[in-house]
C-alpha cells in the first residue's frame, strides 16, 4: 500500500503492496477537474479510495513521528487530504518512490499545506523540508 512507498520518505516501516488504482487518473480527468484537486462529486469508489490512500499516508506519518502526531492530528490530515487532493494524486505519492520531490509541484504544495493545517509545527516543518515545495 502507500505506506510502503512512504516508508523511505518518512522512516516508517511497511511492506504492503501499492494499491491497484488503474483508472483513478481517468476518473479525475474525465470529471473535468485537475489531477490534484478532487472532483466536486467523486464516485463512492473514488471517495473510498481517496480516504484509504490518505489514511495510509497519515499512518506512515504517525508511525515515523514517535508519538508527536495524535489521533486527532491524523484524522484532520486524512479529512484535509480527502477534501483537497484527488485519489489519482494521492496514488501518485506511492509511485514517486522515496523522493517526494519527484511529485508535481502543485501536489507537493497541497500536501505541505495539509501538513501545516493539521500536524504539530515541528512535524509539519520537517515534512515541508522533505517535500521542498518551492522547487518544481
Amino acid at each position: 500500500m502507500v505506506v510502503a512507498g512512504l516508508a523511505a520518505t518518512f522512516g516508517a516501516c511497511g511492506d504492503d503492496e501499492p494499491p491497484t488504482g488503474a483508472g483513478l487518473s481517468a476518473v479525475s480527468e474525465l470529471s473535468g477537474f485537475s489531477q490534484i484537486a478532487p472532483p466536486r462529486s467523486a464516485s463512492p469508489a473514488e471517495a473510498a479510495t481517496s480516504r484509504q490512500l490518505a489514511q495510509a499516508l497519515a499512518d506512515g506519518i504517525v508511525q515515523s513521528s514517535a508519538g508527536a502526531v495524535s489521533p486527532q492530528d491524523s484524522t484532520c490530515l486524512v479529512d484535509d487530504l480527502v477534501g483537497h487532493v484527488s485519489a489519482s494524486a494521492l496514488a501518485r505519492i506511492s509511485a514517486s518512490g522515496p523522493d517526494p520531490r519527484a511529485l508535481p509541484a502543485e501536489l507537493r504544495t497541497a500536501l505541505v499545506d495539509a501538513f501545516s493545517r493539521c500536524l504539530p509545527d515541528d512535524v509539519a516543518k520537517r515534512l515541508a523540508t522533505r517535500f521542498d515545495s518551492k522547487d518544481g
